[in-house]
């Protein structure tokens, strides 16, 4: 008897499995009315003015448990640090290999001890800094490309994503000295018949957080309404469980372009390719999980619109594993530039919205969901 190629019978056992998750059904629900209020905002001034701090560009932020606001300026690789209130306060960090400072960071994360942790993909490096910036621990990415979320969980260890082996998620320690576990693999969320997508989404990964009794969810970063959430079965073996329906607009999420960029659509983004580069057009974009003061559950998205894109909040119940509601925020629709990025939403849904399309500027906006 004929035995199937390992790689296509991985395949058919990978659809099996996924097909025999619970998929909770999506329920036909009616956009909230969403609220915002501008609480701060934090514009980068003259570079000739040595009083306040000239932002080149805003990469991340991270905001501790006193509301200090930790702007990351990307191509100077300082951390700018605000008060709640806008006033600064003092900077760190600088360009370089040496212990405190940071080449290409891709992803920042204040944990519940106030300690920032920063993954530097161009130095394959985690570095721990107190809240003054002064450096706790540098310990190895372990082999993970570009690292897009960082997350910590109940028990103190961390959930990161990143690419490495085509796993996308990754379980660390208390300390990130030393990596525990890897699941998910990129097959599950891309056609592996779609080299460019799949290519993709090793540099981009997905964002993940801390679900309920023991699960995570992820979301890959080209979101098409489907949180996966998975559970440790055994010690450090992490098994996907449920499948829990979000709300999506399109599909699929990504549009490839080869040779040149198509006329009259929206192109965000250039990927190389063996065969030449990739013109990409989003029409949706995950920005990740956040939980407020109560413990709910939010997610953050741009989806599509006619006009522009336009900023999505999906609330879920985390014990039902539900969509309870979700809002449009039609008066944050960009024309397809993706220069204005959600970077934060803090236990009180303030939103933290980048906008570098001119003078670099940080805006915090209440979010309230009616």
């Amino acid at each position: 008897m004929k035995t199937l190629p390992y790689s296509i019978g991985l395949i058919l056992l990978v659809t099996i499995f996924l097909n025999s998750c619970t998929e909770v059904d999506q329920v036909e629900l009616t956009p909230s009315v969403v609220h915002l209020s501008n609480v701060l905002t934090i514009e980068s001034n003259d570079e000739n003015n040595s009083s306040e701090p000239f932002i080149p560009f805003i990469a991340d932020v991270a905001v501790n448990s006193e509301g200090q606001i930790y702007i990351f300026t990307g191509q100077d690789s300082k951390f700018q640090v605000f008060d709640q209130n806008g006033v600064w306060l003092y900077s760190f960090g600088d360009t370089g290999a040496g212990p405190g400072e940071f080449g290409q960071v891709s992803a920042t994360y204040m944990d519940s001890r106030n300690r920032l942790i920063v993954a530097d993909r161009e130095h394959g490096r985690i570095s721990i800094l107190d809240s003054r910036g002064s450096l706790v621990s540098t310990s190895s990415s372990a082999g993970i490309n570009t690292i897009r979320s960082i997350r910590e969980l109940p028990d103190g260890r961390y959930i990161v994503t990143g690419n490495r082996d085509d796993y996308l998620i990754h379980i660390f320690d208390s300390e990130f000295s030393a990596l525990q576990s890897s699941f998910a693999t990129i097959d599950h969320f891309a056609d592996n018949e779609r080299a460019s997508e799949i290519q993709w989404m090793k540099g981009q990964a997905g964002h993940v957080h801390f679900w309920e009794e023991g699960q995570i969810a992820f979301v890959p970063a080209n979101y098409q309404g489907k949180v996966f959430l998975y559970e440790e079965k055994n010690t450090n073996e992490w098994d996907l469980v449920n499948i829990v329906e979000g709300y999506k607009i399109y599909e699929p999420a990504l549009t490839f372009h080869s040779s040149q960029p198509p006329s009259g659509k929206p192109v965000h983004g250039i990927l190389g390719s063996p065969d030449g580069m990739l013109f990409i057009s989003y029409r949706t974009n995950s920005y990740g999980f956040y939980q407020n003061e109560d413990g709910l559950l939010y997610h953050i998205s741009y989806q599509t619109a006619e006009d522009g894109m336009n900023l999505v909040i999906e609330h879920f119940d985390t014990a039902s594993n539900t969509l309870l509601e979700y809002g449009i925020v039609e008066d944050l629709s960009i024309e397809h530039t993706l220069r204005k990025q959600p970077l934060w939403l803090d236990d009180s849904l303030n939103l933290y919205l980048s906008d570098n399309s001119e003078v670099p500027r940080l805006d915090v906006m209440n979010i309230q969901l009616d």
